[in-house]
This record gives structure tokens, sequence and C-alpha cells, in this order.
């Protein structure tokens, strides 16, 4: 399990959280973008290395579609962790649990704030490409054991 350098958005509200969370999305992906114009958002983690050792790249752009299915409680519940995810994404070197099912193959990474609260990353593959596709905090032992 990685342990996260970084704190989570500790705004107060909801709309507080969501605003603050999507600008820091807006500045990691503008980060990118603005040396790579036209590609999409991307992040380059060392949990998911090739067969030479080179670092593969996680897209983060299918985030913000996801999250517009949620509620807004919900979605500030998970945004709070961005920078959390983030650096988790950029920094862990953690091996990936792999679940496979009808929808493709996905991987689990999990974390933890510097304040102890346990979280899952969920990059999920397809067509030989990662991107994630979601993050929670783990509210139970049983979502956190999900893939031990």
């Amino acid at each position: 399990m990685f342990l996260s350098t970084e704190s989570p958005i500790e705004s107060k509200g909801k709309k507080a959280i969501n605003r603050d969370g999507w600008a820091f999305y807006d500045q990691w992906c503008a980060k990118y973008v603005g040396r790579h114009e036209g590609k999409r958002p991307r992040v380059s983690t060392r949990a998911f290395k090739d067969d030479q050792g080179i670092c593969r790249t996680v897209f983060i752009d299918l985030i913000r579609i996801h999250f517009k299915t949620k509620n807004p409680g919900d979605t500030a519940r998970r945004l709070r962790l961005l920078p959390c995810v983030k650096d988790l994404l950029e920094n862990s070197e953690d091996t990936p649990i792999a679940i496979e099912d009808k929808s493709g193959k996905s991987y689990v990474l999990k974390g933890m704030t510097p304040g102890k609260e346990k979280f899952i990353v969920v990059i999920q593959e397809k067509k030989d490409r990662l991107a994630l596709l979601t993050f929670y905090p783990a509210t139970n032992k049983k979502t956190f054991a999900l893939s031990d």
C-alpha cells in the first residue's frame, strides 16, 4: 500500500470541495497538455512498467466523464482525494492487483493519506491503453480487502 505525502483537499462543504477538486484536476491536465498540444492528459506511472522497465502511461481525462454521473456529494467525497491519487499514480511502485471481468481487465492500487484514510484507485486497460477509471475512499474493511 502506498503512503501518500500529499494531503486531501481540506475545503469546507461539497461545493467548495468540488470547485477546488476540479481546479486541481484542470491544473494537473494543463501541466501535461501545455507541453504536448492536442494530446490527451496523461501521467507516466511507475506502478506499470513494460518488459524493458519503461513506465507506462495512464490517461486521466475519462475521470471527468465518470464523475459527471455521480451526485455532488459523492463527487466531493472522491475529489477531495485527488492530490493523493495524483501522488500515488506518479510515485507508487507497488504492483497493481489485476482483476478481470466481462468489461475487460482492470487494476487496483491501494493508498493511504497522511491522515491514515485508505483509498482505492481503479485503472482500466483497453486495447493496451491504461485509463484512470475511478477512485474512492475505502469506507470499510471489506471494500479495502476486495483484492487481497
